[in-house]
């Protein structure tokens, strides 16, 4: 996904004005005054210009809702497997900045409750519970159909700087392995902070500057894209949890229900947004 960026023809203006002050003083002017009170001028015209950020991200994904957290393998080139376990689990997926700009990735995200005769829903927090019955800080474990699901945005491990520098491109096997490889890790999702999780629910919410992903090299010659940076990309999830035995239990989708539902669940719609870094 290719996404365009206006730059403020302020901004434009000011470069202009701080490319003048800076001129050496032969560029004024020159010449003896006929009228020392007339003095002279100077018009700055201040021009738009875009500023073109390419990111890409995957236009649709999959996940499960496992109750039991059994998870899936996914399999590398090699034909060796990463195993993802959790009761929320999605296909590992990455986000890639083609451009010669730091990227600031923000999030937007609703979901669709799939039809069923006993509608699951989207919980505001773990569906678990905490705390000790007792406590005046306790909170019971849910008993309905409840997911806890949130988007989770990481910056690529440092694992990883290799095969991103070396990548010819997203579709890099190298790469590819590297990013089912990374996402299988616990330790690559316990550095997103709490403030920067998504909880997804029926209405939209927005989180800003989940992270910021580094800028690529451009070949000289044509001022295309060439490499990833080494903080290029970013790994992205979703997680959370639900509950094991509901009541009523997880059931299937009832026969009015459109056939592209086949049960219990939801449809994510994420939109991501991108701003570039000014220094």
């Amino acid at each position: 996904m290719k996404i365009t960026m206006k730059r403020l023809a302020s901004l434009a203006m000011a470069g202009a004005l701080a490319l003048s002050i800076s001129a050496p003083a032969f560029a004024a002017t020159t010449g003896t005054m006929t009228n020392p009170t007339a003095g002279k001028s100077t018009r700055i015209t201040a021009t738009y210009e875009e500023a073109t950020v390419d990111v890409l991200v995957p236009a649709t994904a999959t996940a499960i809702i496992n109750p039991l957290g059994i998870g899936y393998d996914v399999a590398k080139s090699d034909s060796t497997k990463a195993s993802f376990t959790g009761q929320i689990c999605t296909v590992p997926m990455a986000i890639y900045n083609k451009s010669a700009l730091d990227v600031k990735v923000g999030a937007t995200a609703s979901a669709t409750i799939n039809q069923s005769t006993i509608p699951m829903r989207l919980a505001t927090e773990t569906t678990k519970g905490h705390g000790s019955e007792g406590d005046d800080d306790y909170v019971a474990p849910q008993t309905s159909k409840s997911a806890f699901v949130q988007l989770e945005v990481a910056s690529a491990p440092t694992g990883m700087s290799s095969a991103i520098t070396s990548a010819t491109g997203e579709n890099d096997p190298t790469l590819n392995d590297a990013i089912i490889t990374e996402s299988a890790k616990s330790a690559t999702w316990g550095s997103v902070a709490a403030g920067k999780k998504l909880t997804l629910g029926t209405r939209a919410v927005t989180v800003e500057d989940m992270v910021t992903l580094g800028k690529a090299t451009m070949n000289a010659t044509t001022g295309v894209f060439d490499k990833f940076g080494a903080t290029g990309i970013a790994l992205f999830r979703l997680t959370g949890d639900c509950v094991e035995n509901p009541n009523g239990g997880w059931i299937k989708a009832n026969a009015t229900a459109s056939p592209a539902v086949v049960g219990d669940g939801f449809v994510a719609d994420i939109t991501f947004s991108f701003k570039p870094v000014v220094s």
